[in-house]
């Protein structure tokens, strides 16, 4: 059957009456066009891209009452050889800002050049790719001229893709993926719907900005249409919703689906390693942003590649892998070498790894180019600490605490200004202890106290009383530590030590015996199996001692101290052999110790007693015969 098409005077008619949708005023779209040379060879460029920007303009204006409005061209100079759609994509993101352009959307025009045998210009994502939500769509269009509404629909297509609408298979909508001679001038319902929720959108706030509820009816949306064929777009238009809404699964499965699409797409492994993160995989997180930075080599993505190799060293920060973290953290830096978070982040590292004078002289750099800031000065007073330059370190925290006190008139204006109070008391607190000043220590946790009760300021104060002999105040301290620390053996081994010296050992073996639930290794688990074992000889329950002795050895062969204990409780129990054997494992490891020296002395002497006891016995027996 013959299919008639209206001329075009007749379609712009019909568009013209199309009743209006909304009652809100007509939203002006300010368009900005960045146009390569290539494109700007083919005949009356401008002319004809006018009037297919009008085109898609009536659409957009009877439809949705968006009305395209042009403000500026731009040269745009992509990389030689550039010529894939997603990295064109990548390029005009990366080379032009929404904000600094001033503009609602960015268009992005280049030349096709030669047709191949395989390019199939029905596909319209030959000719253009957009990215939703986003703000910015390239179209392509070769040097021949199209049928004419395939030149015309590939925009109003494209940029249907730029406010979330998505691939349908219905051959009248504008959202078909494949355009032959028929001539969609419409929306499918569906299309229509999410573009009725996306009309408004600020591209640069992105999906974000539409409310959750919104986002959930455009996910489903997005899920019924998930069973046409789709592109890359969609896949990580629909991740993008289920990490906005917290679906971390969701955006999993669909983050994997876009990457098999497109295996080496930095921007799905950079969203990758950042859900990775989330998810507490940071084997997987530190793979997905080392292939986004490997991939990240346009000249117009180099920030984007700095932001990569950042939080790759964040990941090995995180994992204890210092040397991957300067690698990564310096890399950062070199391409973006005035950003003063990696130079803190950079220093910060090179701190751990003990190159103090490097750390020092980066933490200088990020001070002088950013001015007073309260955590680089706390972390520069760290670092005079770990130096051993008290009277430096109490400098730079003294600073540093003012520039807190300025700051909460200005609010925090970024991560570099994420500092307490209580952190900065806290670390000239430690300083003072270094410089055995406990009067001017105590005074400074306790500020930390007051601050933030929940620091670990209680418990520093407690660690100076119990070394004071002031148990009674060790342990009001340890109590109120163990509010914000419930699972920090050493607060329960503190506690049980102090409360063992008021004499009271029941409590005290009970504070151990909890502590021993909250041990991660057995180092530790041995320390307080020993402390058990000398509370239990303390009250004479001899076989609770030797249970405990014993797991302290099992749990770590080198606990001398566990090796001592079985031996003592062995020689109150008269278990002379098994004293015997601890002693000498005691001076294995450690062969002047005087005091298993001289038990074993007397230990040897005893054996040799009883030894001699039963000699005798056996002789005065057979002379009996």
């Amino acid at each position: 059957m013959t299919r008639l098409f209206p001329c075009p005077a007749f379609l712009f008619l019909i568009l013209h009456f199309v009743p209006p949708v909304y009652a809100e005023p007509v939203r002006d779209l300010r368009v900005g066009v960045a146009v390569t040379a290539e494109y700007k060879k083919i005949p009356e460029w401008k002319e004809k891209f006018r009037k297919r920007l009008t085109y898609t303009s009536k659409i957009f204006e009877a439809e949705f009452k968006i009305r395209i409005k042009e403000t500026v061209y731009w040269t745009w100079k992509p990389p030689a050889g550039t010529k894939d759609s997603g990295l064109l994509l990548e390029d005009l993101i990366g080379r032009y800002s929404l904000a600094e352009r001033q503009v609602d959307v960015i268009i992005g025009l280049d030349a096709l050049g030669k047709m191949t045998e395989n390019l199939n210009i029905k596909d319209l994502h030959v000719l253009g790719r957009a990215r939703p939500f986003s703000g910015y769509m390239v179209i392509r269009y070769p040097n021949h001229t199209l049928f004419k509404i395939q030149e015309d629909t590939v925009m109003a297509h494209e940029l249907g893709h730029v406010f979330g609408a998505t691939h349908t298979n219905r051959p009248d909508s504008i959202m078909n993926p494949y355009v032959d001679r028929q001539i969609p001038t419409a929306f499918d319902p569906e299309n229509r719907g999410i573009l009725s929720m996306t009309r408004s959108m600020n591209f640069q706030a992105g999906a974000g900005e539409l409310g959750p509820q919104a986002m959930q009816r455009l996910l489903g949306s997005y899920v019924k249409l998930q069973a046409t064929r789709q592109p890359f777009e969609f896949y990580y238009a629909l991740a993008t919703l289920y990490l906005k809404l917290d679906q971390r699964q969701n955006a999993l499965t669909t983050l994997k689906e876009a990457a098999r699409m497109e295996a080496d797409n930095p921007r799905v492994h950079y969203d990758l390693g950042i859900l990775y993160s989330k998810m507490g995989d940071l084997n997987k997180s530190a793979e997905s942003f080392s292939r986004a930075a490997a991939n990240l080599n346009l000249p117009s993505q180099k920030e984007y590649r700095a932001s990569a190799l950042n939080l790759l060293g964040g990941v090995y920060f995180s994992q204890q892998n210092l040397d991957g973290a300067y690698y990564a953290w310096n890399r950062a830096l070199a391409i973006e070498p005035d950003n003063v978070d990696y130079k803190v982040n950079l220093a910060t590292v090179q701190m751990k790894r003990g190159k103090l004078d490097a750390s020092i002289r980066t933490f200088q750099s990020a001070l002088k180019q950013l001015g007073p800031n309260a955590k680089i000065l706390s972390n520069l007073g760290y670092a005079m600490q770990l130096k051993g330059q008290h009277p430096e370190a109490l400098r730079y925290l003294k600073e540093a605490l003012a520039a807190r006190l300025k700051q909460d008139q200005k609010g925090v204006l970024s991560s570099l200004d994420e500092i307490q109070p209580a952190e900065i008391y806290s670390r000239m607190g430690a300083v003072f202890m270094e410089m055995n000043d406990t009067e001017q220590a105590v005074k400074h946790f306790a500020m930390a106290c007051q601050e933030q009760p929940g620091a670990d300021c209680h418990k520093k104060i407690g660690e100076i009383y119990y070394q004071q002999g002031r148990y009674d105040d060790a342990i009001a301290h340890m109590m109120q530590s163990r509010k914000y620390f419930k699972e920090d053996p050493s607060v329960y081994a503190i506690m049980g030590v102090a409360v063992a010296k008021k004499g009271d050992v029941a409590n005290a073996i009970s504070l151990f015996q909890e502590g021993l639930g909250y041990v991660q290794d057995n180092k530790t688990a041995s320390q307080f199996h020993k402390n058990l074992g000398h509370l239990y000889m303390q009250i004479g329950q001899y076989d609770g001692a030797t249970r405990e002795f014993q797991y302290a050895v099992s749990k770590d062969w080198k606990n001398r101290d566990g090796h001592l204990g079985l031996a003592l409780v062995s020689i109150q129990t008269n278990r002379f052999y098994d004293a015997r054997a601890s002693l000498k494992n005691v001076l294995k490891m450690s062969p002047k110790h005087q005091q298993a020296k001289e038990l074993l002395a007397r230990t040897d002497a005893r054996i040799n007693e009883l030894e001699n006891q039963e000699v005798g016995i056996t002789g005065s027996s057979s002379s009996r015969y």
